[in-house]
């Protein structure tokens, strides 16, 4: 099914997200990870998104304007950290993750820390480059450091697509942060949010709004699985998310312009409905007995069991990354 990542630029932070899907309506109130879903959600941005929703209806997405203006940035806090770029041996960078699970006051949401465990395999096996024959490895590793728990309603039930609800998002983020730029913190909230989850970029601004937030139900053994193309509890919206954190773009950023997602292998895709097909035969921007769209991309919007790589060109992008997030917290 299909998914759609977008960005939300909210107070000075750019970030970048999955949404759920057009008209699906979500019934609250179950003591597991109050997830359970009726036949379509209302609307969606900043997120992965599943069939019927389109990518013009992100109100958030990173423009081309946008990611010049965040690659000048990141250019510039390079250059001043005086760092000497080297390529890092894959597996030899182990990154903290500080998981904060909110939930309502009556525990609706409820993530447990072995599911929480699970989410981190699903992570190492993809960045470790274990889920497709032509998958990449890279740097990056993954560890529990810590979990908290937060009721409240109001965070758990906060919407990133009313001013309010961010506004909800900016403050939970801000109160519960812990840790430098290096240091990544997932955020678990309810069906009310209507996204799979968005990202922070390095960089991007606000340090205490630095991070991910994904719909719980996405963690593996959560029920966000609306059926055949739209499986999204298998953990992969967190992969995506982490894409964005590692400084990853969409796969179809800048359509089929030339500059693209700024990864040299990942084929230049149109930036339309086409980006949630799980049709590998599609070629959107016409690369004659050259590559397909990179449709089982983790960047792109398919559905978890269909996307299972990074490239290699993604896995230098995210290394260098690394260093920007290095610089930020020297």
């Amino acid at each position: 099914m299909k998914r759609i990542l977008v960005s939300v630029a909210s107070a000075g932070l750019l970030a970048c997200g999955l949404v759920m899907p057009t008209g699906t309506t979500v019934a609250a109130g179950s003591s597991g990870d109050d997830n359970r879903h009726g036949k379509h959600v209302a609307k969606g941005s900043s997120a992965r998104v599943l069939d019927g929703t389109s990518i013009q209806r992100d109100p958030s997405t990173v423009t081309r304007r946008e990611a010049a203006a965040l690659e000048a940035r990141q250019q510039r806090i390079l250059e001043r950290s005086g760092l000497s770029l080297a390529s890092r041996a894959n597996g030899s960078i182990s990154i903290a993750i500080d998981f904060h699970g909110v939930t309502d006051r009556r525990g609706h949401g409820f993530v447990s820390r072995e599911r929480i465990h699970r989410q981190i395999r699903v992570l190492n096996r993809a960045f470790a480059g274990k889920t497709g024959a032509k998958a990449a490895n890279t740097p990056f590793r993954f560890h529990l450091n810590k979990v908290t728990r937060t009721k409240n309603n109001k965070w758990f039930n906060a919407s990133a697509f009313t001013q309010n609800g961010l506004a909800q998002l900016r403050e939970m983020r801000r109160t519960l942060h812990t840790g430098g730029h290096k240091r990544l913190n997932i955020y678990s909230v309810g069906p009310g949010f209507e996204l799979l989850g968005f990202a922070t970029y390095p960089g991007g601004g606000n340090d205490r709004l630095d991070g991910v937030v994904i719909w719980g139900a996405s963690i593996p053994g959560g029920r966000a699985n609306l059926g055949p193309g739209s499986v999204y509890n298998r953990g992969d919206t967190a992969t995506h998310e982490v894409g964005h954190w590692l400084n990853l773009y969409h796969t179809f950023t800048g359509s089929c312009g030339k500059r693209n997602d700024y990864v040299t292998d990942t084929p230049r895709q149109l930036a339309d409905s086409n980006v949630f097909e799980e049709d590998p035969t599609l070629d959107t921007c016409g690369h004659p007995g050259g590559p397909r769209d990179p449709v089982r991309n983790f960047m792109n919007y398919t559905d978890d069991p269909f996307m299972n790589q990074f490239t290699r060109g993604q896995r230098e992008r995210m290394d260098t990354a690394w260093y920007i997030r290095q610089a930020l917290a020297d």
